[in-house]
This record gives C-alpha cells, structure tokens and sequence, in this order.
C-alpha cells in the first residue's frame, strides 16, 4: 500500500485496526516485510561497487503510521508523567543539538561544570 493510497482510509479504520494490533499484540505478517532500495552515492565507482550505494529501508505504510502514534504517545506520557528528566533531548521532536547548547550556556552560568554533549552525528 503506498502513503497516498492510505490517506484515503477513514480515520476511524486506521483506530480499529491499531487498536486490534494493540489488544493482539499480533503486527500483520505483510507489515513486517521490508523494501531495502540502494541510493547512489555517484562517487565514480562501479555499479558492483557496494561502497557505492547507500541503503535505505522502507517499511510498511501501516507499521509507519502504527510506529508515530506509537512514539509520539510515549512522549507525551513520558513528558506528562515527568518520566525522563527535562535535560533529555534525545528522541524527541525538537532541535536536540541547538535545546543542548542553550540549556549547557545556562548551566555554565549557574557555575555547573558538568557538561557532555556528543556531537558525532550532529
């Protein structure tokens, strides 16, 4: 199924059916196939050159959809509930590297010392 073609579903199937998953616990055997499509770097090397190609992993429209609601659920409740502390930014929808450096700058200035950033994929 592609996105445009879920788009046409009432939003009242796509909750029963995620509610049906939920309660079964049971994830469709079709939603669990994933198409793994190569992207080419074009970085002059041959086409049987694997170092050539960058994978990306496209699963199922559905186990998408389920996937968001699923994460951004969790993050209300865990931000509700207070669960993760408020200097966590990782994995969740806000700019985690520019939230790090305003939040390090203000504990600098509060004379806290103890700052880790991880920049690598930055």
């Amino acid at each position: 199924m592609t996105a445009k073609a879920a788009r046409t579903f009432a939003p009242g199937v796509w909750t029963s059916l995620f509610n049906c998953i939920l309660e079964k616990e049971i994830i469709p055997s079709q939603w669990r196939h994933i198409r793994a499509q190569g992207i080419d770097k074009e970085n002059g090397k041959p086409d049987d050159d694997l170092g050539r190609w960058r994978p990306l992993f496209i699963a199922n429209v559905g186990l998408r959809m389920l996937s968001a609601v699923l994460a951004r659920r969790m993050t209300q409740w865990t931000s509700f509930h207070r669960v993760i502390s408020d200097y966590q930014v990782g994995f969740f929808p806000t700019n985690g590297t520019t939230l790090n450096i305003f939040k390090c700058r203000d504990r600098l200035h509060r004379n806290e010392i103890a700052i880790s950033i991880d920049l690598t994929d930055a």
